[in-house]
């Protein structure tokens, strides 16, 4: 018999994503950031200063730069993407209606730079599908992480656990391979598409001396790829890379009101994305490009 999903109440996540709308001070908890071809994606606010927090799928490249691409009609919304096939994306909209006290989202396709196709049309989101990452199954069925398991759901149907994991599962992240990062809250396990552990990283939070940052000591993003694990440790205030060895490489340090939040890693660079968290204060990102060589500002918000 199917165990069935049983809604989290007020997770953590979801606390973190209501204290920042209601400070104005952040710009999207829930949104990801992901390498598809040549191009990289990432959830923002367009424009930066838009107090009704219209959701934004950014796109940078080497040719444009970093631009918007789709710009959400709704208030209080948000973009997850994941990889589809070739240089196509799934994309999650949603948004909140505070009308009804409900979240509402839609499932597109797309090839980047293009219309997307409705693949889901807009319904009530009661298990808030996508926000600890997803991915589209070769069945249709989309697999996606609801803090503590990680479940698959056909459209229309109710939602059923993927696999039972060791830890309570935060999030997971689909590789353009096909392979998935689970993310607990101090481990990170390589698996197949099937659920078979290929890598695992644990023992990731480190103690903090002083004060913690707002949300305390949590990852906040992982990626697998050139040079290995890579992770936005918010707690910490720095992004992190694990090669082979056991103890992490320090990529960049941040300070205060900076915090990282998303990262992606490609087959020759990264791209590593932080956010100003101060109250009082417009949002300002910042997002640099990591080489060999070192790294670089490519994007500060400027149009």
């Amino acid at each position: 018999m199917k165990q069935r999903y049983t809604p989290h109440f007020l997770s953590r996540f979801l606390l973190l994503a209501l204290l920042f709308f209601a400070t104005r001070c952040w710009s999207h908890p829930t949104g990801n950031m992901m390498i598809v071809g040549e191009t990289l994606l990432w959830s923002y606010v367009y424009p930066l200063d838009d107090t009704a927090h219209r959701a934004c799928l950014m796109v940078w490249d080497e040719e444009g730069g970093a631009r918007p691409w789709l710009v959400s009609e709704h208030a209080a919304s948000n973009w997850m993407v994941a990889p589809a096939d070739s240089d196509e994306v799934y994309l999650i909209e949603r948004y909140y209606d505070p009308a009804m006290d409900a979240f509402w989202m839609r499932m597109l396709r797309a090839e980047i730079g293009v219309d997307p196709v409705e693949v889901w049309p807009w319904g009530v989101d009661p298990h808030r599908l996508g926000e600890g990452g997803f991915a589209v199954l070769a069945d249709g069925r989309v697999l996606f992480a609801r803090y503590p398991n990680i479940y698959t759901q056909e459209r229309g149907q109710e939602p059923t656990i993927w696999r039972v994991w060791p830890q309570p599962v935060s999030a997971i992240h689909p590789l353009a391979d096909g392979r998935l990062l689970i993310r607990s809250t101090e481990a990170i396990w390589l698996v197949s598409a099937t659920g078979e552990i290929e890598q695992y990283w644990g023992g990731l939070l480190q103690e903090i001396t002083g004060d913690a940052p707002f949300a305390g000591n949590r990852i906040f993003d992982a990626d697998f790829g050139h040079g290995g694990l890579w992770v936005a440790y918010w707690g910490q205030r720095r992004f992190e890379r694990y090669t082979d060895k056991q103890a992490p490489i320090l990529v960049k340090q941040l300070a205060s009101p900076w915090l990282p939040h998303a990262v992606a890693a490609g087959k020759q660079d990264a791209f590593l994305l932080a956010s100003s968290v101060d109250p009082g204060r417009a949002v300002r990102p910042r997002l640099w490009r990591w080489k060999e060589q070192g790294l670089e500002l490519i994007w500060s918000g400027a149009k």
